[in-house]
């Protein structure tokens, strides 16, 4: 699989604190590990950070979908983005909230973790409720996870057949009578015997 650079960021970032599942990934340990104070508002989630403190406020009335989205979310904005967002041109906010967005598919559903889930029947819904993340959220990381996947199983079938061709062609207990006939017209020309499977032809 091709990862991208923020994937292999969060990864290592992950791998450093021992981060190695889903289950590692609930709320209070997220917390715990990157040193984050968690606050209830009333009004939009949002995050403030000075790079060695940080706060991410979560809006209250939102489902515990949502919540743990704009977690991700802000937490993105935490690791990744430094400065007082609140004075940057309108682009430059749509940029940056378009990045955050991209960490949290990432950072909430990484791809090593979720592998298991792509081998089974779950159902998008099912996979949400078990994540608790919106079923949207879920389905557009699950189309990217599916691509990767299937990409990962063709290349590896790819791999065992290229493997496979190599060991037939160069083992002679594999070869045709055709395949002898060569081989043979070959050692009359050359003088050389035919060996095995690690290489064509004896070299005395």
């Amino acid at each position: 699989m091709v990862k991208t650079h923020l994937e292999e960021w969060i990864e290592a970032e992950y791998s450093k604190r021992g981060i190695s599942s889903l289950e590692d990934l609930q709320t209070e340990n997220l917390v715990n590990f990157f040193n984050i104070v968690l606050k209830d508002t009333e009004t939009r989630s949002t995050s403030i950070s000075d790079g060695e403190f940080s706060v991410i406020f979560i809006n209250l009335f939102k489902s515990k979908y949502e919540q743990r989205y704009d977690l991700f979310h802000e937490l993105g904005h935490v690791l990744k983005h430094h400065g007082d967002q609140r004075r940057l041109p309108l682009m430059m906010k749509q940029y940056l909230e378009g990045q955050a967005h991209t960490f949290c598919l990432f950072a909430a559903m990484p791809y090593e973790f979720m592998r298991p889930l792509l081998k089974s029947n779950m159902l998008p819904a099912e996979i949400a409720e078990y994540l608790v993340l919106p079923v949207d959220i879920v389905k557009q990381r699950m189309e990217q996870l599916s691509r990767n996947y299937r990409s990962d199983i063709v290349q590896s079938k790819a791999s065992e057949y290229k493997g496979s061709l190599k060991s037939r062609s160069y083992n002679p207990s594999q070869w045709t009578r055709e395949t002898w006939k060569i081989m043979n017209q070959l050692k009359n020309q050359t003088g050389q015997e035919v060996i095995n499977h690690v290489g064509l032809l004896r070299r005395d």
